[in-house]
């Protein structure tokens, strides 16, 4: 197992630092193993497409867009929960379940808003009978979040934009912090 973590790390380095999967999985095994192993294989491509996930997260956040966050932060958890079902099926969950509640996790964790979370995952999926465990999933990810980083992502991008004075609607007459503060503003 320890062998596979390895040689799934190298993988994923090279997969999201050129944007590359198989390249990634192809050197784990060329360069790091040094023959094929089997048993080893799922974990190395499960971790690429979480690095993969994760990169594409990353781009998304630079861009410092944020509405761009939904999709990645479900990709990331979807693939977080791909990647430790086979741990966890042992609880009797399904693999379909594990992936749902890493999503409300993930997600939950990125906005800090846990009531949105699962109640989005709910309307998406139509899982009704899951609401319990996906709340629960999202209050528990909120709270770790919370004490991790105290200002939620969308406070601080929020507080950023309204520091660099961009423009509200686009328009140069409405600046963040002075729209109601002019004489002649609507």
């Amino acid at each position: 197992m320890e062998r596979g973590l390895i040689m799934a790390g190298g993988a994923a380095g090279i997969a999201a630092a050129f944007n590359a999967p198989i390249a990634g999985i192809v050197f784990a095994f060329e360069e790091i193993g040094r023959r094929f192993d089997k048993e080893n294989l799922g974990t190395i491509v499960r971790t690429v497409m979480v690095a993969q996930r994760a990169a594409a997260t990353m781009m998304v956040l630079l861009t410092g867009i944020p509405g761009g966050l939904f999709d990645p932060s479900f990709s990331i958890g979807a693939g977080l929960g791909h990647l430790t079902a086979p741990w966890l099926t042992f609880s009797g969950a399904t693999v379909q379940g594990i992936i749902l509640l890493w999503v409300v996790s993930y997600f939950s964790g990125v906005v800090q808003s846990p009531m949105t979370a699962f109640i989005i995952l709910i309307e998406m999926t139509g899982a009704v009978a899951f609401t319990v465990p996906l709340g629960l999933a999202s209050i528990v990810a909120y709270e770790a979040s919370r004490r991790v980083c105290p200002v939620a992502l969308y406070e601080a991008l929020a507080a950023n934009f309204l520091r660099a004075g961009e423009p509200v609607d686009g328009g140069p007459a409405h600046r963040a912090g002075g729209v109601m503060d002019r004489p002649g503003s609507p």
